[in-house]
């Protein structure tokens, strides 16, 4: 039976992973309870009459029925049931058809942990939260009614002011000290705000608000459009030419471009447009490369440009390399010669030593992010590829989707998820030893470490089972104890019980390859003896 001081929640997602990620976060809390889950928004309603939740966290884009219309049946027929929209979409026909649907709050998907906690309780008090980034989104649309036809819709300085302080991220509690007002009164003019929103076809109207409300935060407003896609053949940044589209991703795609003064080939790796009216993602896109480029080392790839073009678009420049991915030389050869094991990840060691040293996480390791460059001169050349978004140390609070995605494009992949990643925790550079404890034992004996047939059953894995010893994976293999205790000690579940810093783990191979040379001198000797 739920404790009385406990609010009962409801999750609607219709992604595995990220209900996975909000129960394991949410059962973490204080005071909060999970009393159901759904994933078809024609189910919904049923499932809430079933559980009766004091709060439902809910997904816009469902099967069945959408979330819109979920929220308009659950209000329907559990009115003092509060509903928080927690979903990527940041259009503003979403917003608007959520709050009209009696929806309570709105959240997108990478909202901070303390935040989320913040919104439940305070629609489940009586209020109204907004993500403080809809907040700034709100600014970019129109109002839907003037009061005065012929007029351009207008803020007020008390609109505004209250939605800079949603921006920032302030509480209602602290938004209502700041602006001198009692939190019921506050809770009124939050949902006065909501309710002026935002929909008109007349351009010139959200020009204005946008310059007003830029001019308020001190913003860059662009006036231009940006394209979704560059073409071959485009001139980027007045001094790259576009060559052809290398990859892409959740956040961003990656092109192939010519320096028109240099001849230099390189990678550019440009923001989405659609998140370049969010100040956060912005800001992180320029704390990565801002980082990144300070990385010079061998065993990495290179940024050496970045910035803003005069139409808006964050980008940033790097090495362009042609090699071979290790996932693919896994697939080819499934288990990898000794030498070339300690050849490898000897210079990923190295690749994540100088991050880290950087306060520089990856978050993302895995054999498709390592590249070997052939070279004339000696082994190959061990290249770590993709630091990502959001991986700078100390990092920001936990956010949900930011750590648990059903993509996984930017926070890792299922098979090589370090268990503080799975649930959602705060990481370190100790989870991405972690992955490459994953990687390594993959390489000797041709088995993930945390196989399963879905991304549910790899993250059961990690949380709690240790992979079967290397003679047991693979018995036709004799693998060297000291060998064994590195990737074990790595695959441990605690991160204070593997090695702290990738410093000791190189030095730890290097140990086991001279004890694996000298083994291989005396048996080489026997053999002529």
């Amino acid at each position: 039976m739920v404790d009385g001081n406990v609010i009962k929640i409801l999750i609607v997602e219709d992604h595995q992973i990220i209900r996975i990620g909000l129960r394991l976060l949410l059962e973490k809390m204080e005071n909060f309870s999970i009393v159901g889950e759904a994933e078809d928004g024609s189910l919904v309603l049923a499932k809430a009459l079933e559980v009766r939740p004091d709060v439902i966290l809910m997904d816009i884009g469902l099967p069945g029925a959408d979330g819109i219309e979920a929220s308009f049946q659950i209000k329907g027929q559990l009115p003092s049931t509060r509903v928080i929209m927690l979903t990527s979409h940041e259009g503003d026909d979403d917003i608007l058809a959520s709050m009209g649907a009696g929806a309570d709050g709105y959240c997108l998907k990478d909202v901070p942990a303390a935040q989320l906690a913040e919104a439940i309780r305070t629609v489940h008090q009586g209020g109204t939260w907004l993500d403080p980034r809809i907040a700034a989104r709100l600014m970019n649309t129109q109002q839907t009614k003037a009061v005065n036809k012929n007029e351009p819709p207008t803020l007020t300085a008390e609109n505004l002011d209250l939605l800079c302080y949603v921006e920032q991220g302030l509480s209602n509690e602290e938004i209502a000290q700041e602006m001198g007002f009692h939190i019921d009164v506050l809770r009124a003019k939050m949902r006065e705000v909501l309710e002026i929103l935002f929909l008109s076809d007349d351009p010139k109207s959200g020009k204005k608000l946008r310059q007003q409300f830029a001019a308020k935060l001190g913003d860059v407003v662009f006036d231009n459009e940006q394209p979704a896609n560059l073409s071959i053949g485009d001139t980027f940044a007045d001094k790259y030419l576009i060559m052809s589209q290398i990859g892409r991703g959740g956040m961003g795609r990656v092109y192939k471009a010519l320096h028109l003064h240099t001849d230099r080939v390189v990678a550019i790796k440009v923001l989405l447009p659609q998140f370049a009216s969010d100040r956060r993602v912005v800001r992180l896109f320029q704390e990565e490369a801002k980082a990144a480029s300070a990385l010079i080392h061998p065993n990495t790839v290179q940024i050496f440009d970045f910035g803003i073009t005069s139409e808006g678009q964050s980008f940033l420049v790097m090495d362009y390399i042609e090699g071979t991915s290790f996932e693919t030389i896994l697939r080819r050869d499934r288990l990898l010669p000794l030498h070339h094991f300690f050849n490898i990840f000897e210079q990923v060691c190295d690749a994540l030593i100088a991050a880290h040293s950087k306060d520089i996480i990856h978050c993302d390791i895995k054999p498709s992010n390592i590249v070997m460059l052939p070279n004339k001169d000696g082994p190959d050349i061990a290249k770590l590829i993709d630091f990502g978004l959001a991986k700078i140390l100390p990092p920001p609070q936990s956010s949900i989707q930011a750590q648990l995605t059903d993509s996984f494009e930017v926070c890792g992949s299922p098979a090589y998820m370090s268990p503080e990643q799975c649930r959602g925790g705060k990481l370190d550079a100790r989870s991405d030893l972690y992955s490459l404890g994953c990687i390594m034992y993959e390489a000797l004996t041709g088995k993930q470490a945390a196989e399963g047939g879905n991304a549910m059953e790899c993250i059961a894995k990690h949380l709690s089972d240790l992979p079967p010893r290397f003679e047991v994976a693979c018995p036709q293999r004799k693998l060297p104890k000291a060998l064994e205790h590195i990737v074990f000690a790595l695959l441990q579940k605690i991160p204070e019980a593997r090695f702290q810093s990738a410093r000791q783990v190189k030095n730890a191979l290097a140990i086991s390859y001279r004890e694996q040379m000298i083994r291989n001198e005396v048996e080489q000797m026997e053999k002529v003896s």
